[in-house]
């Protein structure tokens, strides 16, 4: 089967290694701008910078093991691409009035 001419990466395709790198770099930069809806919820709440702290710190580490989770195929689990797990303003208004 002949790669279509504007496709550079094909589904089996592993693109060098810097480029994977940056890929995730990119990633975890656009992941990092919803970080800021637990940081509201916790300073409306007025926890304590330390707590805020290791919360943002847990909620990460969880997000991060849930992002590996899908890229991997483990049994039915996972679709084998990146689709990162991450916070989203859906629980935000329902989080703010149990505030």
């Amino acid at each position: 089967m002949k790669k279509p001419s504007q496709m550079i990466y094909t589904q089996d395709d592993v693109p060098p290694l810097a480029v994977v790198v940056l890929n995730g770099v990119q990633h975890v930069g656009l992941i990092a701008i919803n970080l800021v809806y637990p940081l509201l919820l916790f300073r409306l709440t007025e926890a304590p910078l330390p707590q805020i702290a290791n919360l943002l710190a847990i909620g990460m580490l969880v997000l991060g093991i849930g992002t590996f989770i899908q890229v991997l195929r483990l049994g039915p689990v996972g679709s084998g691409y990146m689709l990162p797990s991450t916070f989203t303003a859906t629980y935000f208004a329902p989080s703010l009035l149990a505030a």
